[in-house]
């Protein structure tokens, strides 16, 4: 069995209800919930970074940066 570590999480309040109507509807505590969730979100990341999608993401996001920045504002053509 893995070794189990304590973490602190915080969130709004509509998000915790939202976790605990879903832990409660199947039969979880939300702690469980949260851990499948997380088991869940590592497993599509792992898949999107062996596709280079998560680096193509950032390389995206900080053209778009860069491009909103005073300096990089793209001018109309006349």
């Amino acid at each position: 069995m893995n070794e189990r570590a304590n973490t602190t999480l915080r969130t709004d309040q509509v998000v915790l209800d939202q976790l605990d109507k879903y832990a409660d509807k199947m039969g979880l505590s939300r702690n469980q919930l949260i851990n499948n969730l997380l088991t869940i979100g590592l497993d599509d990341l792992r898949t999107l970074d062996r596709m280079g999608l998560i680096r193509l993401g950032y390389g995206l996001r900080t053209m778009i940066e860069k491009l909103r920045e005073p300096s990089g504002e793209m001018q109309p053509t006349t």
